[in-house]
Formats: C-alpha cells, sequence, structure tokens
C-alpha cells in the first residue's frame, strides 16, 4: 500500500515530524525532524542529517559492491580486444584420426 506526500504531511505535518514513502536510500529519512535542517552550527546541521546520510552512504556502498560482483560474474573489461568465433572444418589430420577411432571402435565391437 503506497502513502502519497499528502497523507504524510497531513498526518505527521502536526507533530512536525516528515516521512518519505517509498524503498531505497530515501527510505532514510523516515521520522526526520522537519526543523533540522533550519538553523544552528554546522556541526548541529551534519549532526541532525547523520539520520539520512548515513543509510543513505551505506546504500551506495552495499550497491557499488553488488554491481562489481556482478561485473566480475560476466569478466567485464578482462579481455583487452574483442574475442571472435572461428569456423572451424572437419577436414585432413581430424578427418584421419575419426576414421582410425571408428574402425578401432567397429574392431572392438566386432570382437565382441
Amino acid at each position: 500500500m503506497r502513502t502519497s506526500s499528502r497523507q504524510l504531511l497531513s498526518a505527521r505535518g502536526r507533530s512536525g515530524v516528515v516521512g518519505c514513502a517509498g524503498s531505497g536510500p530515501e527510505r532514510a529519512c523516515e521520522g526526520f525532524p522537519v526543523e533540522a535542517g533550519r538553523g544552528g552550527s554546522l556541526w548541529e546541521r551534519l549532526r541532525a542529517w547523520q539520520t539520512v546520510l548515513i543509510p543513505l552512504f551505506v546504500g551506495l556502498f552495499r550497491r557499488a559492491d553488488a554491481l562489481a560482483v556482478a561485473m566480475d560474474a560476466r569478466c567485464y573489461g578482462a579481455e583487452p580486444c574483442r574475442t571472435s568465433l572461428h569456423d572451424r572444418r572437419l577436414a585432413g589430420p581430424s578427418l584421419a584420426v575419426l576414421a582410425a577411432g571408428l574402425a578401432l571402435c567397429a574392431a572392438v565391437a566386432a570382437a565382441l
């Protein structure tokens, strides 16, 4: 069930607290006081924003780690040049080995 921003503001606006709807990094601002970003020294404002910034950066690092693992699993950037597929034809020595192998299998089958 999604909650609109108007419902959040009307329900929590009276208490001076604003919440965010959704998931992901924006979820971090749940319960963030409206007045926290206003006034005060730089240190006080940073301290008030820590409830938003810490989960945001943790989420960013988790996403970056998952992306790095996915890129590594797909060997992204492993080869400096592009690979290609060469068609191979059955000819020459390969045909001789195949014929010898089939003759050997036929001889073993006849002996049994």
